[in-house]
């Protein structure tokens, strides 16, 4: 089959994807289809809509608006991660397979889906002001990088698909999952986990890879087993045709390595505990000196969560003077690092009420836990 006639079964984006077009400026000027993914046409069966129509547009403006958000992350450098799930790795395998089939040539020189969304997100990010860590050659200090995830989110019929690679000839064994693997998924909202279907939870890329990498069409085609109705007539250009449903998405989040700070602490109420303490269901202490702590600076920082380590204890009733006791603060995944010791001391000071009283807050490495 002609390369004319495979660029037919996508979008625009996926048309220069197949002609392995690497110029990042045909894919900014490549026109937009009339109706984006999802309409009643379906998405493109090659990139699941993630590609098609005002999608990438949208994808920068996502972007823009996560970076922008209150408090606007304080960053200079960035790396940039992506994690596509299962059903993307299995339409490309079937593409990459019909290309093979059909070109004249040597090999097809496809550009990868991730290859297209990095191009689009690199360069939002030059735009707002972020470099890449890549190239750098000097190590960056802690409040100027981050770490970018991209996920990627699908729900739809393909999933279905995926079934076939869902038996004891493609699964024998487990298949290792990478630590980068497991850190990204980590970041899928509650809502889209539980949205995901089961399958698409026992299905991997790897999975997907060990099955399809490489193959011919014909043991594509025999991988993915019979039509519906028994027979084997659907061709392999079919199972890349446009698709039903909801068209994939993305989310976004940001990361950066976690951020210690070392102070002391005077503890001049007799009614609260280090941490908060609850006996049948019922609380003991209005506040803690944990929560004093890790609230005001984890809102200060702009911090996804603090984790408080103190060196030793005191009971509720008893009060922690002279020159207090040593404590360690982790942030993680700060979006603000210009704060000084000085600023979080007031936070933490003001909120208190009285009750307590932080000073010597600096930073500090992991290591002084």
């Amino acid at each position: 089959m002609a390369l004319d006639e495979l660029r037919s079964l996508g979008c625009a984006l996926c048309a220069l994807r197949i002609e392995g077009c690497r110029s990042t400026e045909r894919y900014t000027a490549a026109p937009c289809s009339v109706q984006d993914a999802g309409s009643s046409s379906g998405s493109c069966g090659l990139c699941l809509g993630l590609l098609e129509g005002s999608a990438p547009a949208r994808l920068r403006a996502a972007l823009r608006a996560t970076l922008s958000e209150v408090p606007r992350v304080e960053a200079t450098h960035y790396k940039l991660s992506l994690l596509l799930p299962a059903a993307f790795v299995f339409r490309q395998q079937l593409l990459l397979s019909h290309l093979r089939s059909a070109s004249e040539g040597p090999g097809p020189d496809l550009v990868s889906i991730e290859e297209v969304l990095r191009w689009f997100l690199e360069e939002e990010l030059g735009e707002i002001g972020l470099a890449p860590v890549a190239g750098v050659a000097e190590a960056l200090p802690l409040e100027a990088a981050i770490e970018l995830a991209v996920i990627g989110v699908y729900a739809g019929p393909v999933i279905d698909e995926l079934e076939c690679l869902n038996g004891d000839s493609h699964n024998s064994g487990k298949t290792r999952v990478s630590r980068k693997k497991r850190r990204l998924e980590a970041y899928l909202p509650k809502e889209v986990k539980e949205a995901a279907k089961e399958l698409a939870k026992q299905v991997t890329p790897a999975m997907v890879l060990q099955a399809l990498a490489n193959r011919t069409t014909e043991e594509c085609l025999r991988v993915l087993g019979p039509d519906a109705d028994g027979s084997s007539d659907t061709t392999l250009r079919e199972h890349l045709a446009r698709v039903a449903g909801e068209p994939a998405s993305a989310s976004f989040d940001i990361r950066r390595e976690s951020l210690f700070l070392r102070g002391r602490y005077l503890k001049l109420s007799r009614r609260m505990p280090q941490s908060p303490w609850l006996i049948d269901g019922e609380r003991k202490g209005e506040a803690s000196v944990e929560e004093c702590i890790a609230i005001p600076v984890a809102k200060l920082l702009g911090s996804s969560e603090v984790k408080f380590h103190a060196e030793g204890r005191e009971d509720i009733d008893v009060r922690m003077l002279g020159a207090g006791r040593p404590f360690v603060v982790e942030v993680k995944n700060a979006r603000m690092c210009s704060p000084t010791g000085a600023m979080l001391e007031d936070a933490v000071n003001s909120s208190a009420g009285g009750e307590l009283k932080i000073h010597k807050l600096g930073r500090c490495m992991a290591s002084d836990m």
